[in-house]
């Protein structure tokens, strides 16, 4: 298959892997094939000791404990559990059940429709507005608190403007009024340095597939102190603690803490570059172009993302221009996706 012309623009979708993390993964679809669950026997244990390992280079990445992250097929699941898991458990206990679950009406649709699924069991969900730039604030969040609030999700950066919101003041406030604190941390783990306990943050979800590791894996940080009750989505053998059962992706989660450890050593020196890279587009469109306008840049935002608008003339067709490049492909229409329910702000 040939490829297309143009250039990838699209890394907040999906990087490409690191040629050593291919390297690292290789070993474990042939010679290395052993099921850690199996750890009887010598095949097995070198399976799982694998996985362990990457499970610590995971937790270096955010600063947390290796015990405190959890396996995912990725950041869609690893929302999945920890909001329908934490509800779940909620509502096993018998303590805020219906309570006032509160998210962002720009989340990643595995947020979204999660929260939207929770509605039709009771829960009360509210929608944010955020900042005319997308960005999330403490503020907003704090005007938008019920005494019931049960769980607050909040993403660290923006996928589609690469605003940053205001993780670690909205993790002290909602620490401070003892309610759980979910953050889909995809577009900035990796990218910019990032400390669970330092942004109190509850829940973490991130992927591997955006910071130069493989597709189909991702992992949760789950807080251990006090410990935070989650219930399983999936049940089975027991795997992860009893949060996620099945027999992990060992190629890939091999792949995924390779690239954790390689964001460790270079995440300083690639910010800037990615930063300079940024800026230097921007600068460049915003000369050269007439009525460009960067999204968001008033605010803080991830070094990888930049988000234009450009002013057309009507008699210029940018989807047709630009289609030869396969930069568009025709939209998919989701039925049935309606407005929120609450929307706050």
């Amino acid at each position: 298959m040939s490829r297309e012309p143009g250039v990838y623009l699209d890394f907040a979708a999906s990087s490409p892997c690191d040629p050593r993390v291919i390297d690292a993964m290789l070993p474990y679809f042939a010679a290395e094939f052993g099921n850690p669950s199996s750890r009887v026997y010598a095949h097995g244990l070198r399976a799982h000791v694998a996985v362990e390992d990457a499970r610590e280079q995971a937790a270096q990445l955010i600063g947390c404990l290796p015990g405190d992250v959890v396996w995912t097929s990725g950041a869609t699941e690893a929302n999945n559990l920890a909001i329908r898991g934490f509800v779940k458990a909620a509502a096993r206990r018998g303590s805020d059940a219906n309570g006032q679950l509160l998210t962002a009406l720009n989340e990643h649709p595995s947020v979204l429709m999660t929260m939207r699924d929770l509605e039709r069991d009771g829960w009360a969900t509210s929608y944010l507005r955020p900042s005319p730039s997308g960005v999330v604030t403490a503020r907003l969040v704090e005007q938008a608190l019920c005494s019931d609030t049960a769980l607050v999700s909040i993403m660290a950066a923006n996928n589609e403007l690469g605003t940053l919101n205001e993780v670690a003041e909205i993790g002290d406030l909602c620490r401070r009024r003892g309610i759980v604190f979910h953050c889909d941390a995809t577009q900035w783990v990796g990218k910019l340095p990032f400390d669970v306990h330092a942004m109190q943050v509850d829940l973490l979800s991130w992927s591997g597939h955006k910071i130069y590791g493989p597709k189909g894996v991702g992992a949760l940080y789950v807080r251990p102190n006090p410990p935070l009750p989650l219930a399983p989505v999936a049940t089975g053998g027991g795997q992860e603690r009893g949060l996620r059962a099945g027999t992990p992706n060992v190629p890939a989660v091999v792949g995924f803490g390779l690239a954790c450890e390689l964001c460790c050593r270079l995440l300083d020196r690639e910010a800037v570059r990615l930063t300079g890279l940024r800026d230097r587009l921007e600068a460049l469109l915003t000369s050269a172009v007439d009525g460009v306008v960067v999204n968001g840049s008033g605010a803080r935002r991830a070094p990888h993302i930049s988000s234009l608008t450009f002013a057309l003339d009507a008699e210029c067709d940018l989807v047709e221009e630009l289609r030869p490049y396969g930069v568009f492909r025709p939209a998919r229409v989701v039925e049935g996706a309606g407005p929120p329910t609450t929307v706050v702000g």
